[in-house]
């Protein structure tokens, strides 16, 4: 009988231990793939004729506010899966401002590398038809960061304009018409002292002797 009562208790203990033990697996894996949700499962929604969109993350961008943008755009299936893995990959503190080109189907591991990483898309900055150092300003202002007064006032400064030995009626001439490539966080400064690149390599020595 005593033999029979441990063979029972033994039974029972592993029936237990057994029960447990498939228990446990079962809640590890269903962490493991939550885990793997959050990271690999598309967190992307676009509607059906659309394959990709653009966000613009200005600069000194909080991590709120890239969510505030992507939440806006309609763009986050789940913000608190983005949240929580950007706070794994440190993307929270490593705010990149630009302009983003994102795909259709991006998983959360995929968004935030391609944010952290900065690689942003570059845009096409195209004037021409501009009499005005206001009128280019303003042209300029609609396509990338800079704002039109803070570029107005960069080419409205006399020293800048001593130093090419322009004047506020010609100043606007150091702009050559046509299309550029830039990013578009590329601020006043940045802006100006590439198109003077532009304007310098325009007129070169033969097409100064030909105006000559």
């Amino acid at each position: 009988m005593k033999r029979r009562r441990k063979f029972k208790k033994k039974s029972g203990f592993r029936k237990f231990l057994i029960s447990f033990l498939v228990l446990v697996l079962l809640g590890g894996g269903g962490m493991v793939y939550e885990l793997y949700s959050r990271v690999y499962n598309p967190n992307i929604v676009f509607t059906k004729d659309t394959k990709e969109k653009y966000i613009y993350i200005p600069t000194s961008s909080d991590f709120t506010k890239v969510v505030e943008i992507l939440s806006e755009n309609g763009l986050l299936i789940n913000s608190n899966s983005f949240g929580w893995l950007a706070k794994q990959k440190k993307y929270t503190n490593n705010i990149k401002p630009g302009r983003y080109k994102i795909d259709r189907a991006l998983n959360n591991n995929e968004l935030i590398n391609l944010l952290r990483s900065g690689r942003q898309t570059p845009i096409k900055v195209t004037f021409n038809n501009l009499r005005t150092k206001e009128q280019l300003a303003g042209r300029i202002a609609n396509q990338i960061e800079a704002d039109s007064l803070t570029l107005l006032h960069y080419i409205s400064d006399t020293l800048f304009q001593q130093k090419l030995g322009l004047s506020d009626d010609n100043v606007a001439c150091i702009f050559i018409p046509n299309t550029y490539e830039f990013y578009w966080n590329t601020s006043a400064d940045q802006f100006v002292k590439r198109m003077l690149k532009e304007y310098q390599k325009f007129w070169n020595n033969d097409r100064k002797a030909k105006a000559d």
